[in-house]
């Protein structure tokens, strides 16, 4: 079905889209692998956003969708820009200290008869970093490059998530549509009934009012329902950057249900997850930021030359000298510090991060097998039941051996079953891409080669 969510197609979808938004392929192994390269996303995200206006009109898979959103995302053209800004970081700390020209003159103008005599003074000066200062800057500067690839990664599997849940719901408003069109024909065909009966004089009038009441409400109902179509639709276009939703509808399966694995063995995958995955260079670049700092414990040396010229006796000289700090009072202590508290934050921070994703990736599976639950009972007992119930009392009303109360009441639980099992769809679906988002790759690992089904 199309609803396999970005689970199996963003394998080729987002591997596809990432030469175009990081700059070069995905590593192998996962397609979240793409932050471990060398090169990350930097110069092609802004230039994407900014290509054809072009909007879908016909019907639309979650292919076309996680396409279209990772190309067109407002929010990943931002993050792309943070990028090149930190390759930029990269670049200027790598760079030498400009030498200095220094020029001067001494005792200009002063009358013969006093002592002293005229000078100029050309100096060229050149600090020269000790310590390694700019080794610790480069790599500091790297880590930070890696840092903002990472946060790239999450952003970018958060868009395929946000749109990949868009696209789920507005399949559910499809058959909520769907549901609500039958039901208003449902209850026109007890209308009717009842005005049959009405004619022939076996039911009172007052049926044929509540009939009609009824389908009057199934048409209020309708209506709301595709109101909320209509704003699900604008929501997902919203995510590849569109105010308008011009697709004429989102094709998939809501139906299909694919088996799901122990919550051991997802948990065990969670390590893998790159909201956790950025932690360990987040703490390598606060460890690259101590090492910066003690560096800068080591003072630096200027050393400087150049040319004098003495006018009195017109002599040419030469001047050299050099300049030390004497780190006496300042050795750097409180940057020290502030960086290795800064270190044992994040330490904290990940170890936070790290139950809170715990916690919500229990949430989710849960709430995925609950969906499950739902959908197997609603599927095998409740649906078949309440339909051949309606079936039976609605025959039955025509023939006289029912009441209308009774086949308004089997009409409504029948309807009831029919609306809970596309809401417990839209959960189950909706769960699983949660689970899927919070590991950062697919729940099931699907050829990635083979089409969607529900895309043929």
């Amino acid at each position: 079905m199309a609803t396999t969510r970005w689970r199996s197609i963003a394998f080729g979808v987002a591997s596809a889209a990432a030469t175009t938004l990081i700059g070069g392929p995905l590593q192998s192994g996962s397609r979240f692998a793409a932050v471990a390269a060398e090169r990350p996303a930097t110069s092609a995200v802004g230039d994407v956003a900014r290509e054809s206006e072009d909007q879908p009109t016909g019907d639309i898979a979650l292919r076309d969708v996680l396409a279209l959103a990772l190309a067109r995302s407002p929010e990943l053209a931002a993050f792309g820009w943070r990028v090149r800004a930190a390759d930029a970081g990269v670049v200027q700390a790598g760079l030498l200290p400009n030498p200095s020209l220094d020029a001067s003159t001494q005792d200009v103008g002063v009358p013969s008869r006093l002592e002293g005599q005229a000078e100029f003074t050309l100096e060229l000066g050149q600090l020269i970093e000790l310590g390694g200062k700019r080794a610790a800057r480069i790599e500091q500067a790297s880590r930070g490059r890696e840092l903002a690839a990472w946060d790239y990664e999450v952003a970018r599997i958060d868009v395929l998530a946000r749109a990949s849940q868009a696209f789920v719901t507005v399949l559910v408003a499809q058959q909520q549509l769907d549901l609500a069109e039958e039901n208003v024909q449902l209850a026109q065909n007890v209308v009717d009934a009842v005005a049959t009966r009405v004619r022939a004089g076996s039911t009172p009038t007052a049926e044929l009012t509540k009939a009609e009441v009824a389908r009057a409400s199934a048409r209020v109902e309708r209506d709301g329902v595709r109101r909320a179509l209509d704003v699900a639709r604008r929501q997902l276009a919203a995510t590849w950057g569109s105010t308008e939703a011009r697709f004429r509808r989102a094709r998939g399966d809501l139906e299909r249900i694919t088996p799901l694995p122990s919550f051991a063995s997802v948990a065990a995958r969670l390590d893998r997850s790159p909201d956790l995955g950025r932690w360990t260079t987040e703490l390598l670049e606060r460890r690259a930021a101590i090492d910066l700092e003690k560096s800068r414990t080591v003072p630096d040396v200027t050393a400087r030359g150049g040319y004098r010229r003495l006018f009195d006796p017109g002599v040419n000289t030469f001047v050299v000298g050099l300049s030390v700090p004497l780190p006496i009072f300042d050795r750097n202590q409180g940057a020290i510090a502030a960086a290795e508290s800064r270190l044992s934050q994040a330490r904290e921070d990940a170890n936070a991060a790290r139950v809170r994703l715990s916690a919500a990736l229990g949430d989710a599976y849960q709430s995925v097998a609950t969906a499950g639950e739902q959908i197997a009972t609603l599927r095998s007992d409740v649906i078949p039941g309440a339909r051949e119930a309606f079936a039976t009392l609605n025959a039955g009303y025509r023939a006289g051996r029912f009441s209308y109360l009774e086949v308004l009441d089997a009409q409504r639980t029948l309807i009831g079953a029919r609306v809970q099992y596309v809401r417990a769809l839209g959960d189950y679906h909706r769960s699983l891409t949660a689970v899927e988002r919070l590991l950062g790759e697919p729940l099931q690992r699907d050829d990635p080669s083979a089409p969607a089904a529900g895309e043929e």
